[in-house]
């Protein structure tokens, strides 16, 4: 759980740092956010309940 926010932070962080083409940036951002997202509902008291 907190890997997967990090890896997502890094992620968002990456794309917003660096000089990147606007669909990859967009794609970095993406991925980030889904992992961050994914990380906080595992935070979550009852977890993902899917």
């Amino acid at each position: 759980m907190l890997l997967s926010g990090l890896i997502g932070l890094a992620l968002v962080i990456y794309a917003f740092k660096k000089e990147l083409p606007k669909g990859q940036k967009i794609a970095f951002w993406l991925i980030g956010a889904a992992l961050l997202v994914f990380a906080v509902a595992l935070a979550l008291p009852n977890g993902l309940q899917l």
